[in-house]
């Protein structure tokens, strides 16, 4: 007797051909795969991406290469088959979904990689499948928050000190617990730390700190995202002279911080007000998002 391959989904029972595909999406069944997410920005510039299509583009990706070389790195550590590869088609076909989608503004783009394959925990190959969604974005270009941040802490799970932790993994369980527990005690935001008790970003963001005007952020090391306005801002910093540097940070640290600062390649750059009793400036926030609006217009 043949052995079929039924699935069921929520209670509904699917035949083989639909359940083909959910049964070799390995980002589903053992979170095998990362995402990426972007800025699609309708102003024109010189450091955004230049779509390869007919005619003008209506939009670009905003730190196109840095997106780049981060989804390469991703590939690279996560063993996932780059021959097939075509960024420049992705961000063809994220302009076609906009166009799609009627969204005609500033959208972040999101593209999602997954290894394709059948196998348990061992794949039988490396091939890669994609997704692609778009949402729009209440703004255009990047514009910082008016009212600051009320944020915390979520000392209930913690990042392990790796390069997975680097990437934008389709695991992030500690994140979306983050996320919950911010939501729960109305934050605005919340810091999370790793294995070692040190603070190391934002559940969406990375986190810089400014003490006696010098900006800090934790290193890679530590298990943080590598972010793409993470490195926008480092530059930026060295540019204008400010002195950076890259160390862990504790608890004591953001107590005794004059400024938190938030940043991810979709929202920019992000201050806070209030951390605990703790009130917090933005003299280093508004000078580094003058500079990064400059940058792009």
């Amino acid at each position: 007797m043949k052995i079929s391959n039924y699935l069921s989904l929520n209670g509904e029972i699917l035949d083989e051909s639909q359940s083909a595909d959910i049964l070799k999406n390995r980002g589903f069944l053992y979170g095998d795969g990362f995402f990426e997410s972007m800025h699609w920005n309708v102003s024109g510039s010189t450091i955004l991406h230049k779509i390869a299509s007919d005619g003008e583009s209506s939009g670009k990706i905003l730190f196109s290469d840095d997106h780049l070389k981060r989804i390469k790195n991703a590939f690279r550590i996560l063993k996932f088959d780059d021959s097939v590869f075509d960024f420049n088609q992705l961000v063809e076909e994220s302009e076609q979904l906009l166009k799609k989608n009627n969204i005609l503004g500033d959208a972040r783009i999101r593209m999602t990689f997954y290894r394709i394959s059948e196998g348990n925990y061992t794949p039988a190959n490396n091939k890669v499948g994609y997704m692609i969604n778009a949402s729009p974005l209440s703004f255009s270009g990047y514009v910082m928050n008016e009212e600051g941040y009320n944020i915390g802490f979520f000392k209930e799970q913690a990042k392990s000190r790796t390069s997975i932790s680097n990437l934008k993994t389709l695991n992030s369980l500690v994140c979306v617990l983050a996320g919950i527990y911010a939501r729960e005690n109305k934050w605005d935001d919340i810091l999370i730390f790793n294995d070692a008790g040190n603070v190391i970003e934002f559940h969406t963001s990375n986190v810089f700190i400014t003490v006696d005007n010098c900006l800090f952020t934790p290193p890679l090391s530590d298990g943080c995202i590598d972010g793409v306005m993470r490195r926008q801002v480092i530059k930026l910093a060295i540019q204008c002279g400010i002195t950076l540097n890259e160390k862990s940070l504790y608890p004591a640290d953001i107590a005794n911080a004059d400024e938190i600062i938030l940043s991810n390649a979709v929202n920019g750059i992000r201050w806070v007000k209030q951390c605990d009793n703790k009130k917090y400036k933005k003299v280093f926030a508004e000078q580094l998002f003058s500079l990064l609006k400059n940058h792009i217009d």
